[in-house]
């Protein structure tokens, strides 16, 4: 599906109410302790985005091969589950998730005991788990940039393996706010977890059923709404966010974006169970200086926080990003062909590991159409442009139901007028 966003001030409200979809990374893990608990049947609720969807499915599953999709979470999440399963299991995807590889996360399994082969390339999806009996005992990753599902998807099935489990991680390990997500879910239902940076320990045991744990709002899909508040006069009010929320955000390391937008001047208010955001003046004063950032371990919001300076005239160095290259799509190039649509000349060291804007600009396109990769980050991060622009293209728009089924219908309360062509 391709859309027409076109921008009518005149139309646009005050304030607006936004409720946003549940916490996927949080469901996606609650999906898996759910299951070897018995208790998925709980989570169906929570499920608002196409890639827990497809991991409720999977688990459900009564054949030999399940499809991923283009969900490298429910590729890595499965992986690890039908290995301790120990069932005969083929897991393929999209051709874009046939391109990113899973070898770590195999050899670690193998170490274990799954017995493992690949149809294709040595490391890469389809994998077929053949059998074999996990056993628990003490894995390493070495390599920092090693995607923390991983060692998510170790962890999660890691208290039902003989004497439990103990990973070893790198200095450096990027996106360890998700390894400690995974450490307070996993807690918040029964299971022993120590987490120190540099350690993961999971004693042996079960999940136990809790009744009392709440599944909060997607800091993730927050982030374009902090965008919009960045390039309009608009307060947004976000339904149900204050539950839990503190400096530090909970669980959810992307909540990192409150202090981040502060930079861009927007400003955040507790009301009641809900959160307000609007833009004022504080951090503006900065705004000629270059903006240098380590995101490396919030990756997600890295294309939406990059859009938002770029439209905010702020240069930036975003360093610890190489591991964007590996997502839904290669978003470090994403990122530089449609900003440049825009008219931002943007750019990506490699020495440095760093996606920069220096402020160099060219003439944007007469007729704005972002194209998308079928990246649903790439869809959502772009889409407010249209403030600037009045009016632009989506190619394939469809995609946000990845993670953000509601975005293109709540996206309508700022004014946007939304036709699909």
């Amino acid at each position: 599906m391709d859309i027409s966003l076109k921008y009518c001030p005149s139309e646009a409200a005050e304030e607006i109410s936004v409720d946003l979809p549940f916490s996927k990374s949080i469901v996606n893990r609650l999906a898996v302790i759910g299951s070897l608990a018995s208790f998925d049947t709980e989570v169906d609720r929570y499920s608002s985005c196409e890639d827990t969807d497809i991991i409720l499915r999977a688990l459900h599953t009564s054949g030999n091969e399940c499809y991923a999709g283009a969900s490298g979470t429910a590729l890595r999440f499965l992986l690890s589950y039908f290995a301790l399963k120990g069932t005969e299991m083929k897991i393929t995807g999209t051709e874009r998730l046939c391109q990113r590889p899973v070898g770590e996360l195999t050899e670690k399994l193998s170490q274990l005991g799954a017995k493992i082969c690949f149809e294709g390339k040595e490391g890469f999806p389809p994998v077929t788990l053949l059998g074999g009996k996990l056993e628990g005992g003490i894995v390493c990753f070495d390599n920092p940039g090693v995607s923390s599902q991983y060692i998510s998807s170790l962890m999660l099935v890691a208290p039902y393996l003989k004497n439990g489990l103990t990973i070893g991680l790198p200095e450096g390990q990027v996106s360890a706010p998700y390894i400690r997500m995974t450490a307070q879910v996993m807690q918040a239902f029964g299971a022993k977890v120590v987490y120190d940076g540099r350690n993961v320990r999971v004693e042996e045991g079960e999940y136990r059923y809790n009744p009392d744990f709440t599944v909060p709002h997607d800091w993730s899909a927050a982030s374009y709404w902090y965008e919009m508040a960045s390039l309009l006069p608009l307060k947004v009010r976000l339904l149900g966010m204050a539950d839990g929320y503190n400096e530090c955000g909970g669980m959810q390391g992307d909540s990192r974006i409150v202090d981040l937008y502060k930079i861009l001047g927007v400003n955040t208010f507790v009301d009641g169970k809900d959160i307000v955001i609007c833009k004022g003046s504080e951090g503006l004063a900065d705004m000629t200086e270059t903006l240098l950032l380590d995101l490396a371990d919030c990756p997600d919001i890295v294309p939406s926080f990059a859009v938002s300076c770029l439209l905010n005239n702020r240069k930036f160095e975003f360093h610890g990003v190489g591991h964007l290259r590996l997502k839904e799509s290669d978003r470090i190039e994403a990122l530089i062909r449609e900003s440049a649509r825009m008219g931002y000349i943007t750019g990506w060291d490699e020495n440095k590991s760093s996606f920069y804007w220096d402020g160099r600009v060219s003439v944007p396109d007469k007729s704005i159409i972002f194209e998308t990769y079928n990246d649903h980050r790439i869809s959502m991060s772009f889409a407010p442009a249209v403030f600037r622009f009045m009016k632009v293209g989506v190619r394939d728009a469809g995609n946000v139901v990845k993670s953000y089924k509601t975005f293109w219908e709540d996206m309508k309360l700022t004014g946007v007028s939304i036709d699909a062509v």
